[in-house]
Parts: C-alpha cells; structure tokens; sequence
C-alpha cells in the first residue's frame, strides 16, 4: 500500500486513520508475536494477560 505514495505527498486521513490504530494496538501488545496472535483471533485485550 506505502509503495503508492511518496514523501512529497501526504497520507489520506483514512489511510492515516487506519494506520495509526494498527501501531497502537502493536504498541499495546508489546508487539509479541503470541499477544499479537490471541489479539488478533480473539479481538480481546482481557485475553493477551491470561
């Protein structure tokens, strides 16, 4: 997707939008390969510190 933009021109807000909720949810989890996974197959934060 980044491969269709250059640095002279900015990020549209919805990819921005889009991108910027997928760091914080890396940050959140630490970006640990098994947090990232339970997070992801289970949509819950409750279930990454079980």
């Amino acid at each position: 997707m980044m491969h269709r933009f250059s640095e002279d021109k900015d990020i549209p807000v919805s990819i921005h939008k889009k991108l910027k909720k997928r760091q914080l949810e890396y940050f959140f989890t630490g970006g640990m390969p098994e947090a990232v996974l339970v997070y992801k197959e289970t949509g819950s934060d409750r279930k990454i510190s079980e």
